[in-house]
């Protein structure tokens, strides 16, 4: 029996998703990249999902290599999310036969940091950080920047913190880290003092009338967000754009081009490595279960060291 191609196929496909919990924007990416595979299908004259076969894919590949020549792991997104649509096709009982894609090897991801801090460069970061204005926002930006340069957290981990996450003693403090790879991490000394500071600024900053109505709904957040360049708003959250813009602001500042949270989980990962924390012990703190996710940025400190030899 033949199955005719059809867009109304995308519409289960996002219905499962859905219902499979997959975030809004993996469904979002996904979805996108299914209805383009299905618009150069029918442009190619492939009406069903029988006539599909592994030459109609290369093409397809070729196409997306071309298309995503500059943006090498786009390609494999797309090939990802596409074998996940035959998936659900096939889970569905809509295609009986196996894809094509199943013998047809994932592009590999290319996995590279295109910038590479050192201890100078942090510092700078640290101390543009420490003179923003107002001083709440000095005080948020420099425990954010430890967190993520010094304790090797993802920006959407930052993001999803929240007060109640906070353990902090005389000489200990810790984080409890939701999500996918929840743990609890313990921090340095120095980068308690950061959040301290940051939580003492906070609390002193709920006390100003003026910040009273528009801070109420932060008491579960740690981290605040603010909205213009002047005369600052406080807003509700942190988003993951406005930690983005953080950063993008505070590395223009230090001529540090396109800085963002990858540059400083690897600074963070090299510097856990010269103090002589052992693998396991990194991948522990950072979430990681294999080590093929840590292996590149270990892969680019032994390169550096061979260059500086």
């Amino acid at each position: 029996m033949n199955h005719e191609i059809s867009h109304e196929h995308l519409i289960g496909f996002v219905a499962d998703l859905q219902k499979r919990g997959k975030k809004p924007a993996t469904i979002e990416s996904y979805s996108c990249d299914v209805k383009n595979f299905l618009n150069f299908l029918l442009e190619e004259g492939v009406d069903t999902f029988e006539k599909i076969d592994q030459i109609t894919l290369a093409n397809f590949q070729e196409q997306l290599s071309t298309k995503y020549r500059k943006h090498g792991n786009s390609v494999r997104r797309v090939v990802v999310g596409v074998r996940q649509f035959f998936k659900y096709l096939k889970d569905s009982g809509i295609k009986e036969a196996e894809t094509p894609f199943e013998v047809m090897s994932i592009p590999c991801r290319i996995e590279s940091i295109p910038k590479v801090l050192d201890e100078k460069e942090m510092k700078k970061l640290s101390l543009i950080a420490s003179k923003e204005k107002p001083y709440i926002k000095a005080s948020r930006d420099t425990a954010i920047l430890w967190l993520l340069g010094y304790e090797g957290l993802k920006a959407n981990e930052i993001t999803a913190l929240k007060w109640s996450d906070l353990l902090l003693e005389k000489d200990v403090g810790s984080l409890k880290i939701s999500g996918s790879k929840s743990r609890v991490i313990m921090f340095s000394n120095e980068t308690g003092r950061k959040l301290l500071e940051y939580k003492n600024a906070f609390n002193k900053e709920k006390k100003e009338a003026h910040f009273i109505h528009q801070m109420k709904s932060t008491e579960k957040r740690m981290f605040m967000g603010f909205k213009g360049r002047e005369n600052l708003r406080p807003l509700s959250r942190l988003t993951r754009h406005g930690l983005k813009f953080l950063l993008y602001e505070l590395g223009n500042k230090a001529c540090i081009n396109q800085l963002n949270s990858e540059i400083l989980r690897h600074f963070a990962i090299s510097n856990f490595v010269n103090q002589g924390v052992s693998i396991e012990k990194i991948m522990e703190h950072l979430g990681l279960r294999r080590k093929g996710n840590i292996s590149k940025h270990i892969n680019r400190l032994r390169i550096r060291k061979d260059v500086g030899n």
